[in-house]
């Protein structure tokens, strides 16, 4: 705010400035828990409904999309077989097609070896969520070994600054992991990401 202030011989302005920052980011705060919130809500409603481990990894990498989030499921491929597959994911049709393109293999047929893929063994070991702001290298590792012209060609499609990685468990077990591109990095995100994980094995509990 300004306001004039009239002195003997001439005119001054008072000026009082108040930094808003803490403010906005405490709005943005609530409303990224509101939307938030609001996502579990739908996803805890549609997996009361669906059966079976395929059902429960689509409404949760919908949800997560719905976030602003490109999600994956890596759990053991369906025909059995090494390391993790892509059982599913949020890409749209399109976005799909270009990955696809690009990596010269469908998705289906990415593996992922958690003894050449530090991130993923950590999350499959600790059976906690973790996150890494060196998204190129995380990327590495999620995609089976892709090399660096296939990767900023995908960062190019996905503009992912953060990979967030969370256990899938079941049974009582570990069956599987949730990567999770973040195209804003927020103190939030691995939170976020753990309680649509958390959601996801009461399901398949």
């Amino acid at each position: 705010t300004t306001a004039r202030v009239d002195l003997p011989g001439r005119a001054v302005l008072h000026v009082i400035a108040r930094d808003v920052t803490r403010e906005r980011r405490a709005l943005s705060d609530l409303r990224q828990a509101k939307d938030t919130l609001a996502a579990l809500h739908l996803a805890a409603a549609q997996l009361q409904v669906e059966a079976g481990e395929e059902a429960v990894y689509r409404v949760l990498a919908r949800e997560l999309s719905r976030l602003g989030f490109h999600a994956v499921v890596l759990a053991v491929p369906e025909a059995g077989g090494p390391g993790l597959a892509w059982r599913f994911s949020s890409f749209t049709a399109p976005m799909r097609r270009a990955f696809e393109r690009i990596l010269g293999r469908p998705l289906a047929e990415v593996r992922v070896d958690p003894a050449q893929a530090p991130l993923v063994r950590r999350c499959l070991a600790t059976g906690r969520t973790i996150h890494t702001d060196r998204a190129r290298n995380a990327a590495r590792e999620l995609l089976g070994g892709a090399g660096v012209p296939e990767l900023r060609a995908l960062g190019r499609i996905l503009g992912f600054r953060r990979i967030v990685l969370a256990p899938l468990r079941g049974g009582g077990r570990t069956t599987g992991v949730l990567p999770v591109a973040v195209p804003r990095v927020r103190r939030s995100d691995p939170e976020r990401v753990d309680a649509f994980a958390r959601q996801a094995r009461l399901a398949l509990d």
